[in-house]
């Protein structure tokens, strides 16, 4: 093991990983609820939608859940499902039309009839990893809402990093002061980085990864690399390693400062 490694990046999660440095980001629309049902749901939509420029999709989640009210879980088991082509047909997303959004509404409606929720619908399918918790999440969302493919749910078969799955399973798995935690019959030690453009850059500079491309397979090289400095939770830094390329008082000169800092105590 690394442990100068894990002694930084246990450094920067003790300073970083906080609720005020969340915003903006879609997670904080979870926030806005107490129950796993409420939240369940919630990270799925806001994680689906979690693409272009953030504040566009604050502005389209904002919308979508003043129309969800208090209790999204409730709506969409109360709701016709004519009620919900009604009440989102115009719910437009950079390349998302509403039919793709009514779809992923009315599909989570008839699975929760189903199962009761979604960590039930993976749960009967007796995943090993989560890749094949995925692929089951995304097949029957799909199957459900009668749609090949969808804008709003990225398909893990292909090699694509799924960055909004993996930032979906990281909310709803890992429990902290910012990740919620309400899938509490997944392990976090099987969930993979949520592999964006920030996190890419950042793995670059700490050298735990050398390829060149943002797919699956440098996605699980990355986690790999965590997994040997925290094998019960390899996705633990990932909120407070990309504040430096999200959130708006940091930058990656900060992240600079914050290592050459660190080292020079050695």
């Amino acid at each position: 093991m690394n442990y100068r490694l894990k002694e930084f990046l246990d450094h920067i999660y003790e300073k970083y990983n906080h609720r005020g440095f969340v915003s903006p980001d879609p997670l904080q629309t979870l926030y806005e609820f107490s129950s796993p049902e409420d939240i369940e749901i919630a990270g799925i939509i806001a994680s689906s939608f979690a693409y272009g420029r953030v504040m566009q999709i604050l502005a389209t989640l904002k919308k979508i859940f003043a129309r969800l009210g208090s209790s999204p879980a409730d709506y969409l088991d109360s709701a016709s499902e004519t009620t919900i082509q009604k009440d989102f047909s115009d719910i437009i997303h950079r390349f998302t039309t509403p039919q793709e959004t009514i779809g992923l509404f009315t599909a989570m409606k008839r699975l929760r009839s189903e199962f009761g929720n979604l960590e039930n619908l993976i749960l009967a399918r007796k995943c090993e990893t989560v890749r094949e918790m995925q692929v089951v999440l995304v097949s029957n969302l799909l199957n459900k809402a009668g749609l090949e493919k969808s804008s709003l749910l990225p398909d893990p078969r292909r090699d694509s990093a799924c960055k909004r799955l993996n930032l979906m399973f990281r909310w709803l798995v890992r429990a902290d002061s910012v990740d919620l935690g309400i899938w509490k019959s997944i392990s976090p030690s099987v969930l993979t980085v949520p592999l964006d453009t920030h996190m890419f850059k950042v793995a670059h500079l700490l050298e735990l990864t050398s390829r060149n491309d943002a797919g699956h397979k440098t996605a699980l090289e990355i986690t790999k690399a965590f997994g040997a400095l925290t094998p019960e939770d390899p996705v633990k830094y990932d909120f407070a390693l990309t504040r430096f390329g999200i959130h708006p008082d940091f930058n990656y000169r900060d992240f600079h400062e914050e290592k050459n800092s660190f080292d020079s105590e050695f």
